[in-house]
């Protein structure tokens, strides 16, 4: 049939006849513009295929398999959220805190002093009130650093805050305090921070509050320097000293004597901290005897208690300083 070929269409009335003429050109030419557009569409789906999939997964995501004994509940409202890694990765830059557990069993001695038999002289709470007055205050807690603070437990960096006036040995000192106290040995607490807070307190605004607070109160006869710990490896790891007390893990305590030629007590404050520690070996790790004086030549009997590490948390520094009020008020009641 050729172009513009008469087409007769037959109606009702047989008498009549419509002639409409049918265009093959343009027939052809709606084919090919189909043809070009299905061939576009095919270039932009094969261009763009990974976004068009990636659309379609995340509108309609396929359900995972359920195993028929498990009861899961969903809520399609609920967005997806980044999940936290394991709790054991360290992160980039960051040094690892390696638990540690040691039982005191002997004194470690950096000074050139021999050391002796030593006499445990410890003047009873009983007797100090009896001399003074139920009132009297026995123990004085205070702080060289009271700024010093603790970590997250688990791991540690260079950029990180080694001292915060949250969560430091200020409040543990408050615990100490308060634990005496409620198992009769009447403390007070010195808070101060010397020095504004600096890294290195100031020695004379901190044995002045010392040395006030004892001709205030005449009845002190211990003086416990709460501080804490540090210890780091060659790797830059930290140990981490721990210890279980009634199936709970706390931190572990370092005692420090401080000693010199002008310190005439020091003998009489190893002696003690070594019947601390003797007795306490769980929750004491070590004594130490320090070539330095670390003003401790100011009171008969005074001791720096090194309340865990660093690398403890605080939590951890709170129970074993609650552990060791509750001690040491029964050696000195």
């Amino acid at each position: 049939m050729e172009n513009n070929q008469l087409v007769p269409i037959q109606v009702k009335d047989d008498s009549k006849e419509i002639i409409c003429v049918q265009s093959k050109r343009k027939k052809s030419a709606v084919k090919g513009l189909i043809f070009l557009l299905f061939i576009a569409i095919i270039v932009v789906v094969a261009f763009n295929f990974s976004k068009i999939k990636g659309y379609f997964e995340k509108r309609f995501p396929s359900e995972a398999p359920i195993e028929s004994d498990t009861n899961v509940e969903s809520d399609s409202s609920t967005e997806s959220t980044n999940v936290s890694p394991p709790q054991d990765i360290i992160p980039e830059n960051c040094y690892e805190f390696i638990e540690t557990t040691k039982y005191f069993d002997s004194l470690t001695n950096d000074t050139s002093f021999e050391i002796g038999s030593l006499e445990c002289n410890i003047v009873s709470a009983s007797e100090i009130y009896k001399k003074y007055g139920n009132d009297a205050p026995v123990a004085l807690i205070i702080h060289s650093s009271a700024l010093e603070c603790y970590s997250n437990g688990k791991y540690y960096s260079q950029n990180d805050e080694f001292y915060s006036r949250d969560k430091n040995v200020a409040q543990i000192g408050d615990l100490i305090c308060n634990e005496l106290n409620s198992c009769g040995i009447n403390s007070i607490h010195i808070s101060n921070i010397f020095s504004n807070g600096s890294i290195f307190s100031s020695t004379k605004e901190y044995e002045k509050a010392i040395i006030n607070a004892l001709k205030k109160y005449p009845s002190i006869q211990y003086v416990l320097d709460i501080s804490r710990g540090v210890q780091i490896n060659d790797d830059l790891t930290m140990n981490k000293p721990t210890t279980i007390v009634n199936s709970t893990q706390m931190a572990q305590i370092k005692i420090v004597i401080g000693s010199d030629e002008a310190n005439r007590f020091w003998e009489n404050n190893l002696s003690l901290a070594l019947k601390l520690a003797t007795d306490n070996k769980d929750i004491i790790s070590d004594v130490t005897l320090s070539p330095f004086s670390l003003s401790q030549e100011l009171s008969p009997t005074c001791m720096q208690i090194d309340v865990g590490d660093y690398s403890n948390t605080f939590e951890e520094a709170s129970l074993v300083a609650i552990e060791l009020a509750r001690r040491l008020s029964s050696l000195i009641c």
